[in-house]
């Protein structure tokens, strides 16, 4: 893919010392003066990375909310361990196409309720609740070739949310440091042409600074799945659960 992610600028201010000429009748050297200037660094990043993030649910019957004991928890169960097969066909199918292990990130369980409205004869509406069961998947993938095969899979595999793909650097130090290099060059020049329109010259760099930076972030869903660390009671019961804790 011919994607480019552009690294964030990394200021630079350096103050250097400007040796300046003394006066002909003087006869004590001069006190050397400052010039304050800063630099920037940009450095153009090809992406080497890419996160996709898939999310899946099953949910019980809508029940008139008034009425919230109709909730069964068989019907819960029954929603789980429809989404835990599910889940579990998607991780197995992913490893078929040989994404590794430590590069699929299958979240924890999330249960909640999810409300909707039915309309009445009457023209009123009443609210419906049901008991909502998710699961978040993420997979890792270091190779950009294999995107559109996972794409494929997690569509055909039916997964409820899917929040696209973003892109990253896996040596984004790599990058700064060669940003920085650049803004100190930067800097450096910008005095040597400040020091010889004042007629002096450059002497020693006096202090080094660093600007406030923030890396870029790959674009990132307003929908990104949830993943709660609340289990349900029955998990050690399901064997058919497959988690897997990826890579940080």
């Amino acid at each position: 893919m011919a994607s480019t992610i552009k690294a964030t600028r990394w200021p630079l201010c350096i103050a250097l010392v400007a040796a300046l000429s003394a006066p002909a009748m003087a006869t004590d050297t001069p006190e050397p003066g400052r010039i304050h200037v800063s630099g920037t660094g940009e450095v153009d990043v090809a992406p080497d990375k890419a996160t996709l993030t898939a999310q899946l649910w099953e949910q019980t019957a809508f029940v008139n909310v008034e009425n919230p004991e109709e909730l069964k928890p068989d019907d819960m169960l029954k929603a789980r361990q429809a989404l835990e097969e599910r889940v579990r066909n998607v991780i197995l199918t992913l490893e078929e196409i040989n994404i590794e292990s430590r590069h699929i990130k299958a979240g924890s369980l999330t249960i909640g309720q999810t409300q909707t409205y039915k309309r009445l004869e009457n023209g009123q509406h009443q609210s419906m609740i049901a008991t909502r069961v998710e699961r978040p998947i993420e997979v890792t993938l270091l190779d950009l070739e294999q995107v559109p095969e996972v794409l494929n899979t997690l569509t055909e595999q039916g997964v409820n949310y899917l929040s696209g793909v973003s892109y990253g650097v896996q040596d984004m130090d790599a990058a700064r440091r060669e940003a920085l290099a650049e803004a100190i060059d930067n800097a450096r020049l910008e005095a040597e042409v400040m020091a010889s329109g004042l007629g002096v010259e450059i002497g020693r760099v006096l202090e080094v600074s660093r600007g406030q930076v923030s890396l870029p972030q790959p674009p990132q869903s307003y929908a990104m799945a949830r993943a709660s660390m609340a289990e349900s009671a029955d998990a050690q019961a399901d064997q058919k659960a497959e988690y897997r804790a990826g890579e940080t």
